[in-house]
């Protein structure tokens, strides 16, 4: 009965350390997966993988571009194998900002124990998967990116974000990658190729353009119309009509039984004279 108590508490011991270093391996994995994309939670998009192959220095003629495999690294002869990979690229928004981008490729095997630097090469020139090989590989330009590869059989990365914005910029032509060993030894790798269902991945993170609000537009109030006044017809002055002066008679001379009127004067506006001779017979005594 003792004994069966102390076994049943070695058990859960071990159950709870065995939980906790997968706890730990899971906190850890994910924390690596942070420090090497800070871009992980961003809008992202997939390129389309179009064509894979490599190509061997001990084979030059042969194509493998129908195999499952990718090889990277020497044979015991020293003769190099390097991988080629292109995609089509996605469309993103318009104005939209490239933030990273990464290549991945799933190692299925490791030859050799160590980890070693693997690189990723511009290429240059233009290739085709059913014919590329050795005699005929497409020419490559710099080292656009480098990861340590290991034994682990997991997914690699590899930054290509500066690549990928030339070729979206159209500073450089997309003829894809090449993946090479950094260093000559008798050691390879070989990644899963696009015929298998862990194929080559590239995956990009973008921002997207804030929309702006277009602004409505504020109605214009239309002026108030001012009237025009009428125009009043200026009253037409009626002339005041001068009176007629009465005449007083003026007596020039008498004589006896009669009087004499003479140069009777009336004055107009235009300070015209008349003279009007009025003469008669009048009694000497007046009735």
């Amino acid at each position: 009965m003792h004994m069966t108590a102390f076994y049943s508490h070695k058990r859960l011991a071990l159950l709870a350390a065995i939980c906790l270093l997968l706890v730990l391996a899971l906190v850890g994995s994910r924390r690596v997966q942070a420090e090497s994309n800070p871009y992980a939670s961003a809008a992202n998009t997939q390129g389309t993988i179009v064509a894979d192959s490599y190509v061997s220095e001990g084979s030059p003629s042969t194509n493998f571009g129908s195999s499952g495999n990718l090889y990277v690294g020497h044979d015991e002869f020293e003769q190099e194998s390097y991988s080629l990979v292109r995609f089509n690229l996605p469309t993103l928004p318009a104005g939209a900002v490239i933030d990273y981008a990464e290549l991945q490729l799933n190692l299925q095997t490791r030859y050799g124990k160590s980890t070693e630097k693997i690189l990723a090469y511009q290429i240059t020139s233009n290739w085709g998967e059913g014919s590329v090989n050795w005699s005929n590989r497409p020419a490559l330009g710099g080292i656009a990116s480098s990861t340590p590869v290991g034994t682990a059989q997991k997914y690699y990365v590899w930054d290509v974000t500066a690549l990928v914005g030339q070729w979206y910029e159209g500073d450089a032509v997309n003829y894809g990658i090449a993946i090479r060993k950094q260093y000559v030894t008798t050691e390879g790798f070989t990644f899963s190729s696009r015929e298998t269902a862990q194929d080559p991945k590239l995956i990009i993170y973008y921002t997207a353009p804030t929309s702006t609000p277009t602004r409505t537009p504020t109605p214009t109030k239309p002026p108030t119309a001012t009237r025009t006044p009428t125009k009043q017809s200026t009253p037409t002055s009626t002339p005041t009509k001068i009176p007629t002066p009465t005449a007083t008679p003026k007596v020039e001379n008498t004589l006896p039984g009669q009087i004499y009127f003479d140069r009777i004067r009336y004055r107009t506006s235009e300070s015209i004279f008349v003279t009007v001779n009025i003469s008669g017979t009048m009694p000497a005594t007046p009735p």
